[in-house]
């Protein structure tokens, strides 16, 4: 009877003779293709912030793909097969659309962010009133009620905005817990 590192053993005598180990018989190379402009004929252009592992994105439906993906006939067969009605447009098209889209996406990154103070206030006052044992309506019905009421008294129109974008919702809060 043969036992399990018996077996280990015999495999590990097959692979060095033939001058492999068992350990790097599974490995594959890695290979990483770079981004060219070139590329931007067929529609791509790279994701931005992969520079380490550069992927390309599509102009038209922002699709990323994987740097294995990054070659020409894949890129191609991406536009044959999903935007089969713009394979014969210009350069100029993809570019128009690559400029698009960058626009875009700084759009969509400046109309997300969220002012990290806010947020810390929203944590902290439900902190408190989770620690009274209280109900997360108790924040958005006295608490912010009075935040605005004290700032406008002792800072001002100013900090009174600002405490009106304080989250403190019964949903916000149950969101930031649950």
């Amino acid at each position: 009877m043969i036992h399990p590192p018996q077996i280990y053993r015999a495999i590990s005598k097959m692979y060095k003779k033939r001058g492999k180990t068992a350990s790097t018989q599974n490995k594959r190379s890695a290979f990483t293709r770079k981004y060219l402009d070139s590329y931007s004929k067929f529609g791509f252009l790279q994701c931005p912030d992969t520079d380490q592992l550069p992927r390309p994105q599509c102009v038209i439906c922002a699709t990323v793909m994987g740097n294995e993906d990054m070659e020409p006939s894949r890129l191609i067969r991406h536009l044959n097969t999903k935007h089969s009605d713009l394979v014969n447009k210009h350069i100029e098209f993809f570019m128009h659309k690559r400029d698009a889209l960058k626009i875009e996406k700084k759009l969509n990154s400046q109309a997300s962010t969220t002012d990290t103070s806010l947020l810390t206030a929203s944590y902290l006052k439900s902190l408190q009133i989770a620690k009274c044992k209280k109900s997360y309506s108790f924040g958005e019905e006295l608490i912010k009620a009075s935040l605005i009421a004290a700032s406008n008294e002792v800072l001002g129109q100013s900090a009174v905005s600002k405490m009106k974008d304080i989250p403190l919702s019964n949903d916000t809060v149950e969101r930031l817990f649950i």
